[in-house]
């Protein structure tokens, strides 16, 4: 009987052994299997027949007022994208993904393009010419100082002793973007740029930091008063700033989820770049991160995604948890929750105590969801499906879902979109590679997404935005730049950049069909996700360093904000020397064809004086604007 059971016993192990064996082959074929790359994208030959929204087209007065900037332009070669290869550089390895229930710690300092740099520079000299590299080369320039003719501190700030704000002008609009702002900034805190030896130009430069300090207090100033308010016009004092609401038809202000995401960003960032900024540790800053905290955990559903009204494009949402926004919300709070553990628990015990509950928990409940990445019928327990089957069964990330398993098949360019997933978790690693790949592939074709756009002069992702109808928007081209697979596609996408932006800086969106068609006269979001693509593929080969960027911030100490437009500028009279001052009304748009600045001789009887139009010149017709005052005369000629 003895002898039985030890003969049972030993034919029980081999043949656990054996079915061991045969787990492991297939697991193995099934790795293999998974690391065969898919195709990028499949272009399709149909277009959506959308709407031409009304506000697209320019009337007659606005397409005169073009033409006196940048004139009408000839019309530029065919630029055919071709698809991407599917062929892997040997040289690069598969990331290690996110392994559910391990705190890996956040790294996003060493996240890298799929692309390599050597070979994007190589596929440029070979295959350019000499006017398109001077083209890459100018619109570098132009970028590289466009944000800093949109800040102004505020009036208030302008005293000695006083804590510094900023106000950011979105580019050519006169309003202050959440978003836009912080991400306008973003390259300047990035250790990317080619002098290695040298830390990221935000802690080069006193003022460059001072101006990011200032924009993170405006930023929470305004979140304080209205976190559902996305957009704030210029007013002084900033502390009873109005949020105006959207200023289209049909519109209403909504709660944006990526609008403080992007603002715990940048404050990471400037953690690594210069630890010790003030900013970092000021009241304001720890109750602005509980006040996210709070808002998050109240739009937590339970499967533990988190709602939001309207997508990064303005527009409303179709169903309320949109999935590249809560991927973003993934990678950004293991972010926050660093700041916390490195830099709030020193400030404020109890507080830190508090939001390391809270961002755990909100981690707990993004990761149930966004971590299960099976088909979109096959939903863990406790979530909901974010994937949906394609009509060449493969499987694809949603855009947005709802509580209940209902998925929107859309792509939309701006950030957070599907092709942005990978660029804003940032190296973290939370995403599923082969499913963007995937989603990837599907949202560049119409089949796939209704807002993809194909004309004579390019192909790309537009928005749902009815401003712009059936016109590609840069931001979608350049997510796919930062994004590609492959060296080729992104040089690819970088001439088509550069070939339907002859005019300066980058606009909004345009016409595939007639580049002379756009919306935005520029944009300063695009111009840093352009500076980043370019900084990280090419500043070498363009010479490019930090230094250039901080010389161009402009230092103007005898120049004093006194008024945003509209608003009153009044003087500070223990500094006025003599019976008469200068103003200065106007923009710091760099820009060509017109003067920036209309520059007065004022009594000081004349004061306070309105700072708009009907006092001073108007320079620049439907810019921003902003009044200067000098009590130096000599400032007046």
């Amino acid at each position: 009987m003895q002898m039985l059971k030890w003969v049972v016993l030993v034919l029980s192990h081999l043949f656990m052994g054996w079915l061991g064996l045969q787990y492991c082959l297939v697991d193995h074929a099934g790795q293999k299997l998974q690391q065969q790359k898919q195709p990028i994208h499949d272009l399709g030959e149909s277009l959506a027949v959308l709407p031409q929204a009304e506000h697209a087209d320019k009337d007659k007065s606005q397409a005169k007022e073009q033409s006196e900037y940048y004139g009408e332009s000839e019309p530029q070669p065919k630029n055919s994208l071709k698809p991407p290869t599917t062929k892997e550089t040997e040289s690069r390895k598969e990331k290690v993904r996110f392994t559910f229930g391990h705190r890996r710690q956040p790294d996003p300092y060493g996240w890298t393009p799929k692309w390599v740099a050597e070979e994007v520079q190589q596929e440029i000299e070979s295959t350019w010419d000499e006017n398109l590299k001077l083209a890459l080369q100018k619109k570098m320039k132009e970028v590289l100082s466009s944000p800093f003719h949109s800040i102004v501190k505020f009036p208030e700030s302008v005293s000695p002793n006083s804590t510094e704000y900023y106000f950011m002008h979105a580019g050519d609009l006169s309003d202050m973007w959440f978003r836009d702002s912080c991400a306008t900034l973003h390259p300047y805190l990035l250790p990317i740029w080619p002098d290695a030896s040298q830390p990221p130009p935000v802690r080069q430069s006193p003022i460059l930091l001072e101006i990011v300090q200032g924009v993170a207090r405006t930023l929470f100033t305004y979140f304080e008063l209205d976190h559902n308010c996305p957009i704030w016009q210029p007013h002084s004092p900033l502390k009873e700033s109005k949020c105006p609401g959207r200023k289209w038809k049909g519109k209403k202000t909504n709660f944006e989820l990526d609008q403080p995401l992007y603002l715990i960003r940048m404050l990471w960032y400037l953690f690594k770049a210069v630890p010790e900024a003030p900013v970092l540790r000021e009241n304001i800053t720890i109750q602005f991160a509980k006040k996210a905290l709070d808002i998050f955990i109240e739009k937590q559903g339970p499967h533990g995604l988190i709602a939001t009204s309207d997508r990064p494009s303005d527009d409303p949402v179709h169903f309320p948890f949109n999935i590249p926004g809560n991927f973003f919300a993934l990678s950004t709070l293991h972010l926050f929750e660093e700041l916390v553990e490195e830099v709030w628990s020193q400030v404020d015990g109890t507080s830190a105590k508090l939001l390391e509950s809270n961002v755990k928990r909100l981690i707990k409940g993004l990761s149930k969801t966004l971590l299960h990445h099976e088909r979109h019928s096959g939903a863990k327990k406790g979530t909901v499906p974010i994937t949906y089957q394609t009509s060449s069964h493969a499987s694809a990330y949603c855009f947005e879902v709802d509580s209940k398993g209902a998925c929107l098949h859309l792509e939309d360019a701006n950030l957070p979109s599907l092709i942005s997933i990978a660029y804003l978790d940032g190296g973290v690693g939370f995403y599923n590679n082969s499913l963007f790949r995937k989603t990837a592939a599907r949202v560049l074709t119409h089949e796939g997404n209704p807002q993809y756009f194909r004309g004579k002069y390019a192909e790309g992702v537009g928005s749902s935005g009815a401003r712009t109808g059936r016109m590609i928007w840069v931001m979608g081209l350049l997510s796919r730049a930062l994004t590609a697979e492959n060296s080729k596609t992104m040089v690819a996408l970088l001439k088509t950049i550069l070939k339907t932006h002859p005019r300066f800086g980058l606009h909004e969106s345009f016409d595939p069909n007639r580049i002379t068609k756009f919306t935005r006269r520029w944009f300063d979001w695009p111009h840093a996700l352009f500076m980043e693509l370019v900084l990280r593929c090419c500043s070498h080969m363009l010479g490019i360093t930090g230094q250039d960027a901080i010389k161009h911030i402009p230092v103007e100490p005898e120049w004093i904000p006194c008024a945003f437009k509209n608003q009153l500028c009044e003087l500070n009279h223990h500094e006025v020397k003599g019976d008469s001052v200068c103003i200065r009304y106007g923009t710091g748009w760099p820009g060509k064809g017109f003067p920036l600045w209309t520059i007065k001789k004022k009594k000081i009887a004349d004061f306070p004086v309105t700072c708009n139009k009907k006092h001073l010149k108007n320079p620049a017709p439907s810019l921003p604007k902003t009044c200067y005052i000098s009590y130096d005369i000599t400032r007046c000629t």
